[in-house]
């Protein structure tokens, strides 16, 4: 008895060991990463794991020095995390996020900073 308890917790182990070794965030820039928690999760998060944006994200565009998400329009929570809705930007240089803006607005804040407005890529073009 004792035997099959230890097997079964040594193979619990082993296979959490090797769940959790073989999911990585994908780098964006400046440190900025995707995390992928499961089929119904993806954030954005900081070089310190904060996640900063999502749980859900349509696309996403590089530019220098920022980062620009689209959360789309889902207003759900998934796991104690409320969607962070719209056109979100990120400075990169500086950590700050700009949440929740139109396309218009977001393109109207990157002319402000001298930025065009990136190509918007579907998540799943980012990932391996």
């Amino acid at each position: 008895m004792r035997e099959s308890i230890s097997f079964c917790l040594m193979y619990l182990l082993s296979l959490i060991a090797a769940c959790d070794s073989s999911w990585q965030p994908t780098p964006l820039a400046d440190g900025f990463q995707i995390m992928v928690m499961n089929s119904q999760e993806a954030y954005v998060a900081n070089a310190e794991n904060e996640l900063i944006l999502g749980p859900r994200i349509e696309t996403i565009g590089l530019a220098s020095g920022a980062i620009v998400v689209n959360c789309g329009s889902d207003d759900v929570v998934v796991n104690g995390f409320k969607n962070t809705v719209g056109y979100n930007l990120i400075d990169t240089q500086t950590g700050q996020v700009t949440k929740g803006l139109t396309r218009a607005a977001m393109e109207q804040k990157l002319l402000s900073i001298h930025l065009s407005m990136p190509e918007m890529r579907s998540l799943s073009s980012y990932l391996p």
